[in-house]
Parts: C-alpha cells; sequence; structure tokens
C-alpha cells in the first residue's frame, strides 16, 4: 500500500507509519482548504448557498483520514473498530457546528462565528494530534506479516 491519495480509501493491508504521515499530511492540506474557503467566502461576503460548496471536500477527506488510520492499526496487528468512532467523533464535532454556522440563515453573527472557532479548535487540536503521531498505537509495525497482509513496502 502506498501513501497515494488514489489509495486512501482503501481499508485494506498495511501501512507504515512514513507513509502514514505523508498521507495525512496530503488529506490535512485538503481538509484544510475545504474549511477555510467556506470562511473566506463569507468574510468576503459571498452568499451562503456559494460558501458551503468547498465543504463538501470534508466528509470524503474524513473517510480517508479513517481509512488511514484503519491501514496504520492494520500495520501494528490491531482491529479497526475504535477507529471508526473516532472518526464519526470528529466528523461530528467538526462539521457539526460550522454546517449550523453556515447553513442557520437565522443565526445571530457573532454565535456563529464562536461555532466557526469551536470547530478550528477541535480540527487544528485533532489534526495537530495526527500529524505529530500522539496516539500510542502509533509504534513501529510488526515486523513480517500479520493478519491483515504483508509489510507495506
Amino acid at each position: 500500500m502506498s501513501d497515494r491519495l488514489a489509495d486512501a480509501f482503501d481499508f485494506q493491508g498495511r501501512l507504515g507509519r512514513d507513509d502514514q504521515r505523508r498521507l495525512e499530511l496530503k488529506l490535512g492540506v485538503i481538509a484544510v482548504l475545504a474549511w477555510v474557503t467556506p470562511i473566506a467566502l463569507l468574510m468576503a461576503g459571498a452568499p451562503r448557498a456559494l460558501a458551503w460548496l468547498p465543504f463538501l471536500a470534508l466528509p470524503p477527506a474524513g473517510v480517508a483520514f479513517v481509512a488511514a488510520g484503519v491501514r496504520r492499526l492494520h500495520d501494528v496487528g490491531l482491529g479497526a473498530r475504535m477507529e471508526f468512532v473516532r472518526g464519526a467523533g470528529f466528523l461530528i464535532m467538526v462539521l457539526g457546528p460550522l454546517a449550523a454556522a453556515i447553513l442557520i440563515p437565522d443565526l445571530p453573527e457573532p454565535f456563529g462565528w464562536v461555532l466557526v472557532g469551536f470547530s478550528a479548535i477541535i480540527f487544528i487540536v485533532a489534526l495537530g494530534r495526527n500529524l505529530t503521531g500522539g496516539r500510542p498505537e502509533w509504534g513501529p509495525g510488526d515486523p513480517g506479516p500479520n493478519r491483515f497482509g504483508p509489510p507495506p513496502e
């Protein structure tokens, strides 16, 4: 398995630590652009109907982050059920407030910006934690094949 974006949605096989970091860095750039663009469009005065369109790139990027986490867990010989729970929780915590701020037309502007800020803080902390390998299961992979396949190349 490689760190190519084309392989980002593959939940099968194993993914080495360095490949996972490179893949998540690429996905992080996509996610940051998809997250910042709606805010920039709103600040520039674009209509809400247009501003939320870049936001549509966030769910696929979130799924690809989960897939990378699953493949990385496979490399250390662990199953991936918890990764799905983490991914779903992350998407709800980040996308929920941001979607509310963009899609609720009668929301007072200061409250909308508080929701956007809450979403930004969660996003930045989670992205930083992912990119720095701050999770204990991200140690060295299993040498040789394990139940999830051969070691990554």
